[in-house]
């Protein structure tokens, strides 16, 4: 069941909670910037399914947060705007990028088309203790969105 959720609200174990189970901050839902896990049509599912587990893997194995040491599935760090991601950058939370191809640059080549518009980065935000995911989006500018 989702919940409405303020992202001028700290951090806490309910919330938490809500944000694992996949409930997204209200401030957080703009379609044309970015596709929420929660909300995502129907093209949009297996991306998010293949980053996250693409994503679960990387860090199961302990895998290295930099870029420089995989280009595909990294640790990054955005500029904090609201309470809640404030308090959860305070409270340990990371921002991860895992970056899914739906055509090979093979396929993009032979069909005339950039292979960047078919490589989409998905964030999540990690729990401290890595085990949990949160806040999945993919982003959209210059991306191919399927009508």
């Amino acid at each position: 069941m989702r919940i409405a959720l303020s992202a001028s609200e700290r951090i806490s174990p309910d919330i938490l909670a809500a944000l694992v189970a996949g409930n997204v901050p209200l401030e957080f839902e703009d379609p044309n910037e970015a596709l929420n896990e929660a909300s995502a049509p129907e093209w949009a599912v297996p991306i998010f399914g293949a980053a996250r587990t693409r994503l679960e893997a990387h860090l199961a194995s302990n895998g290295s947060p930099a870029k420089e040491e995989s280009a595909d599935v990294y640790s990054f760090e955005m500029k904090r705007n609201f309470p809640l991601t404030v308090s959860m950058g305070d409270a340990g939370w990371t921002q991860w990028q895992s970056t899914v191809s739906t055509r090979t640059r093979e396929d993009c080549a032979a069909a005339g088309v950039k292979y960047k518009r078919y490589r989409y980065a998905v964030h999540f935000w990690v729990t401290p203790d890595g085990t949990g995911l949160a806040l999945g989006k993919i982003k959209l500018q210059g991306k191919f969105v399927p009508g």
